[in-house]
């Protein structure tokens, strides 16, 4: 959501907003990897001290993959710092095309190719 405030008017936001919405947008991008360390270390620890087995990086690189799932998740759960009422149709829109600007970036997106091509170009008639 702060994204979306971001893009949305971002002349209407103060210079302290922009720095916590910057810092919040920085901490989510650092989330992931944060919990990765934390978990390849804590299993490292769990081998190494407490279990007193040798440390197999198997086992830390699962460890490790896992935090990272869970930080990921993590930073996409928390709540948005700034509220703002937003106009819905110019959210929508600004939706609406950066999802037809990835679509025609992938390829996927052109109306062309996709509807006419096929409907046009297919001389064989469908059995059903």
């Amino acid at each position: 959501m702060d994204l979306k405030v971001l893009f949305h008017n971002p002349d209407e936001l103060t210079d302290v907003e922009l720095h916590v919405l910057r810092n919040k947008i920085q901490q989510q991008q650092l989330m992931p990897y944060f919990s990765a360390g934390i978990a390849g270390f804590g299993m490292y620890v769990l081998d190494n001290k407490i279990l007193r087995r040798f440390s197999d990086w198997k086992r830390i690189a699962l460890a490790a993959s896992a935090g990272f799932v869970i930080g990921a998740i993590g930073s996409y759960q928390v709540r948005s710092t700034i509220q703002r009422k937003l106009d819905m149709e110019i959210v929508e829109a600004f939706e609406t095309r950066y999802a037809q600007t990835a679509l025609n970036m992938s390829g996927f997106g052109n109306n062309h190719l996709n509807a006419v091509a096929h409907s046009v170009s297919n001389p064989k008639q469908k059995p059903y």
